[in-house]
């Protein structure tokens, strides 16, 4: 081993701004912008991901409604 070389820092300490492992997006009006704005995001960056969002969107909206109408 050679004593010259620099010591080693994990990834997360040599750029602290790309740790985003623990975003929480809550049940709340803020969660649903955030939640609306990464969507948006992904639907104009990713446009393979197009089919996954409409897909998602679709199958969350007959999921919902089938557990509204079983729960009211």
């Amino acid at each position: 081993m050679s004593k010259n070389r620099p010591p080693v820092t994990p990834p997360d300490e040599d750029r602290p701004f790309l740790k985003i492992d623990s975003l929480v997006i809550t049940g709340s009006y803020a969660g649903a912008i955030v939640a609306l704005g990464i969507a948006a995001i992904c639907w104009f960056g990713i446009p393979s991901a197009r089919p996954f969002i409409i897909g998602s969107v679709g199958l969350g909206v007959i999921v919902g409604l089938i557990l509204w109408w079983k729960h009211r």
